[in-house]
């Protein structure tokens, strides 16, 4: 009679040690696969078991030691107990089949099952069974310890440094955009949004080089210049901020607020306005400051437009706030002017492109994937690639484009004609 009550209080506590190694094997899937943002907000609503795993997963470490070593302990304790009572019923003779099926209890009740279960919705089982994990992680403190000091010293012997945490949270980032998934008829919409998030971690590799208005192309006046002529070239341009030079650009004095003018023009009884007075400090940066670096700055001084100069302080070009946000959202602008100062002509299967248009910009108008990582704009891939400053008629091929060099002023090529190579 001993002995049978002696194997059932055996076999009560083999079930028991299965029993916790299900229970470690799903607090484990289900708390390190919880959603952060679905936690953060259970938290914000007063969910207490929420809170807890909250600082818990401030020590992931601690976590992940204390389920491993409660779920080995409470699987070699069952398989020891199992071992130890086979024999006992059935002999030595048998262990090939003992062991076959200890390992297939524990894959399944103890491993498969409940990280099946747990991860079929991980959210609301991380956050139950939470606070008995707790209890777990307390009881195992001094041993959990131990081992993740042990651990440690491994992992600096075994792996090298890195600093490639961002980059990697990045990616995540870049991956979790390209999950994102809707119905068909919103493929047009997920797709713009995939764009603009994408734009968004871009800026945190982008100089403002890469994406700055070139000095050919900014409209400047000359503190020298009468008043008549320079509030002719205000009036007629479709820019809030305008920059003033003296002698030549590499001397910007100032920049003007078109509205600044235009109340101080309507304030003068005889329409005399002095430019200078009305001047704002001009904001320099180096051209080698990063779009994300540019904006914080744009949002602590109350900026909206930078002088872009390069190492020797010359005037490279300017970049304004409006600027950054195309990068982000694409081609916002919609004055009558831009609407008919296209950049892109179909013509046939070819394309007619300004040179100096950059080709970030065309990649995302026309789904290309030409490379941008050693120049930025069409002019500057056929120069790079070529080694040279070709002429009007030359062809090359190249990224699967053909690209015809159409018009040139000088050595700057104007007008590109680029046709895809079909395959």
């Amino acid at each position: 009679m001993e002995n049978f009550n002696l194997e059932i209080t055996t076999l009560i506590i083999s079930i028991g040690c299965l029993i916790l190694s299900a229970f470690f094997s799903a607090g484990e899937t289900s708390i390190m696969s919880i959603s952060k943002p679905y936690l953060l907000t259970q938290s914000q609503q007063g969910n207490w078991r929420a809170k807890l795993l909250s600082k818990m997963l401030n020590d992931p470490n601690n976590i992940i030691t204390s389920l491993l070593i409660g779920n080995n302990v409470a699987n070699i304790f069952f398989t020891t107990i199992i071992t130890t009572m086979a024999i006992k019923l059935f002999g030595e003779g048998h262990t090939v089949i003992v062991g076959l099926a200890i390992t297939f209890l524990v894959l399944m009740f103890a491993e498969i099952l409940p990280k099946t279960y747990a991860f079929s919705n991980y959210n609301r089982y991380a956050i139950i069974l939470a606070p008995f994990v707790f209890i777990f992680m307390i009881i195992l403190r001094p041993i959990s310890i131990f081992f993740i000091f042990i651990n440690k010293i491994f992992l600096k012997l075994l792996v090298p440094k890195s600093n490639s945490n961002d980059l990697v949270a990045i990616a995540n980032l870049r991956g979790a955009i390209e999950m994102l998934d809707r119905e068909e008829e919103d493929k047009v919409i997920i797709s713009t949004e995939k764009e603009m998030l994408h734009s968004i971690l871009d800026l945190n590799e982008l100089t403002v080089a890469d994406i700055m208005k070139h000095r050919k192309n900014v409209l400047c006046i000359d503190i020298d210049d009468s008043m008549e002529e320079n509030l002719k070239i205000i009036i007629e341009s479709a820019y809030n901020r305008i920059p003033v030079f003296k002698d030549d650009l590499e001397h910007i004095i100032g920049v003007l607020n078109v509205k600044d003018v235009f109340r101080a023009y309507k304030e003068k009884e005889n329409h005399k306005l002095d430019i200078k007075s009305l001047m704002k400090t001009p904001y320099f940066i180096p051209e080698t400051t990063y779009v994300i670096d540019l904006l914080l700055h744009f949002r602590e001084k109350n900026q909206r437009l930078a002088l872009i100069v390069d190492e020797y302080g010359s005037f490279m070009g300017i970049l304004t706030l409006g600027d950054i946000l195309e990068e982000i959202a694409g081609d916002i602008k919609n004055t009558e002017q831009y609407q008919n100062n296209e950049y892109i002509h179909k013509v046939g299967s070819s394309y007619i492109v300004d040179g100096d248009y950059k080709i970030r910009d065309l990649n995302r108008k026309m789904s290309w994937k030409l490379p941008d990582e050693e120049f930025t704009t069409v002019a500057g891939l056929i120069l790079f690639e070529t080694g040279k400053i070709p002429n009007v008629g030359n062809i090359f091929v190249f990224y699967d484009f053909k690209f015809e060099i159409i018009e040139k002023l000088r050595h700057q090529l104007v007008k590109i004609k680029i046709t895809p190579v079909e395959k």
